[in-house]
């Protein structure tokens, strides 16, 4: 692991897709315990104001499985790319189930949305052949907080001859 930015790492299905995507899940609101997202609730402008994000191979954090400064090297850069593609970006999602949204950078996206009947699954097409579903970790009127996990096992980041499990799991907070 000598360079700064191992490929390996950073190769997962298409980050730029992934996190446009995801600005376009802005669409979720949705469920405490005895409340779920309605559509109505989902509909409206929706700013990013927070992102949590995990990587672990293995069930081991970053820090644990690299060395520090191989860790914080990856941790700074994964960072850095949700930093720069969220910070102020938003999203529309109106009534006849389409969306729009700008991210940092000022491009737009756009497609359709929809939530399951008991408001715990957000899904949107950006017009691609992948749809995203995200889940409904909480929602009020004025916040709404989605979660989004992915598991790829095709790699050996460690070279022992046997595939990793990398998971990539984060939370993003939208409010009105």
């Amino acid at each position: 692991m000598n360079s700064l930015i191992n490929p390996k790492i950073i190769n997962m299905k298409n980050l730029k897709l992934l996190l446009l995507l995801v600005i376009s899940a802005f669409l979720f609101q949705a469920c405490s315990d005895d409340e779920t997202a309605r559509e109505g609730d989902v509909e409206g402008t929706w700013d990013v104001t927070g992102l949590n994000f995990d990587i672990t191979i293995n069930g081991e954090s970053l820090s644990s499985y690299f060395t520090e400064d191989e860790a914080a090297s990856y941790e700074s850069f994964f960072t850095a790319s949700f930093e720069e593609s969220f910070e102020g970006a938003s999203i529309e999602f109106k009534s006849d189930g389409t969306y729009s949204s700008t991210d940092t950078d000022g491009t737009q996206g756009s497609g359709t949305w929809s939530l399951n009947s008991d408001g715990t699954k957000l899904t949107f097409d950006g017009g691609s052949a992948d749809e995203f579903s995200f889940d409904v970790m909480t929602s009020t009127k004025s916040s709404l907080v989605l979660g989004y996990s992915e598991t790829d096992s095709s790699m050996d980041y460690d070279d022992d001859g046997v595939n990793d499990e990398l998971k990539f799991t984060f939370d993003l907070t939208l409010s009105k």
